[in-house]
């Protein structure tokens, strides 16, 4: 898909409806070294500026027997270099897809929209609690935004479940915006009211499902069928074997292979 989204959230049913110059090839010389004299004059404060620079980072080590700096206002301590690695680690996480519980299947939709051609597709993978390929969909939809291609790929992953028989399903998404669409509905004058209409019906029909988000990095099964949707005939369609592009993802997926991620803290 082109546009990606943030935090986890999960929908299940019985939702309400809501009606210049070339650069030099020589480095740059160094700035010349200014002495400065300040007649030796070295106070208390001085020799623990330096001492405290030497003991706490351990990596810089200034020598202010000739040059009296004044670096207390500025120097950071253990504590607050600390702090900040432990911050920087966190932003970090690694993400991967998960098999759906026991008794489940799980089905990742997303959409895709090529500008160059002005042209959107959509498309799903499903697969069962042992990681197995079930089978996978594409909708090459014509031309509209990234928003109604991945309404279109929930709306396509419900009712191919249904129409397959499966009851109690897990359908991952990783558009934010679409699922809060489906959470909370729309107005009438929404562009895509229709469309979450259908879905909300959808989900409120007797069956188990829940909705949620997940990052791109555990989507991408989903994310190569919605761009495959774009060469395929105009329509949904529906594959009972995995397109050849499909595998090494599939596989990956079932290793349980784990993609980084930077994450706002």
């Amino acid at each position: 898909m082109e546009k990606y989204g943030g935090t986890n959230t999960t929908t299940s049913n019985n939702i309400t409806p809501t009606t210049s110059s070339s650069p030099s090839l020589q480095p740059p010389a160094p700035p010349e070294e200014k002495e400065i004299n300040n007649n030796n004059v070295r106070s208390e404060e001085d020799d623990e500026s330096a001492g405290l620079v030497q003991q706490d980072l351990h990596l810089v080590i200034i020598d202010t027997s000739s040059t009296p700096l004044r670096i207390k206002d500025t120097l950071l301590c253990k504590e607050t270099m600390g702090n900040m690695i432990s911050k920087l680690s966190k932003a970090f996480r690694m993400i991967g897809w998960k098999p759906p519980d026991r008794e489940k299947v799980k089905c990742n939709v997303d959409g895709s929209v090529f500008e160059s051609t002005n042209t959107a597709g959509c498309g799903g993978v499903v697969r069962d609690a042992s990681g197995n390929f079930i089978f996978s969909f594409g909708h090459r939809l014509g031309s509209c935004d990234i928003i109604w291609a991945e309404l279109n790929g929930v709306l396509d992953g419900l009712e191919l479940l249904w129409c397959k028989g499966f009851r109690s399903v897990t359908l991952e998404c990783n558009s934010e915006e679409a699922l809060e669409l489906i959470k909370n509905g729309t107005a009438d004058n929404h562009p895509c009211s229709g469309l979450v209409h259908c879905i909300r019906d959808c989900i409120n029909r007797c069956w188990n499902v829940d909705l949620q988000h997940v990052y791109r990095e555990a989507n991408r099964a989903a994310d190569l069928m919605a761009k495959l949707s774009h060469s395929i005939p105009e329509g949904l369609q529906s594959f009972d074997a995995p397109h050849a592009e499909l595998g090494s993802i599939l596989s990956s997926d079932l290793s349980c292979l784990l993609l980084p991620r930077l994450c706002v803290c």
